[in-house]
């Protein structure tokens, strides 16, 4: 909704009414390419985006669960600068078919904080 306030683009209208319309889930991975595709960020630093977002987030949650500090979180995501642009590099070409995530530990954690009465944050 938010890019749709700024930008004109028909790839980017028609995959947002597919999901307004619930013919689509409006996943992030898809919306993160859809919308990079919109605003001309490459492939490549559409994947960086992606995987930076997923571990800020991680750490994010682990800071305010009091595991870590800022500077420790901090000093994860610089280490893993060159893991997420060898990840990046080495996959980037691949087909849909070759592509899949699998994390079923935090997509579980993710269901159950959902359906939580009481949740330490928004999801």
């Amino acid at each position: 909704r938010c890019i749709k306030t700024f930008i004109d683009n028909t790839l980017f209208d028609a995959y947002y009414e597919l999901v307004n319309n619930n013919r689509a889930t409006g996943v992030y991975p898809v919306a993160l390419a859809v919308t990079s595709n919109t605003l001309g960020i490459s492939k490549a630093n559409a994947g960086i985006i992606l995987l930076y977002g997923f571990s800020a987030s991680m750490i994010g949650a682990a800071m305010r669960l009091g595991m870590l500090h800022h500077f420790d979180g901090q000093k994860i995501i610089h280490h893993l600068r060159p893991v997420i642009a060898d990840i990046v590099k080495n996959n980037i070409n691949k087909s849909l078919s070759d592509i899949w995530q699998f994390a079923p530990a935090i997509d579980i954690l993710q269901i159950k904080h959902e359906l939580m009465d009481a949740k330490m944050f928004i999801t």
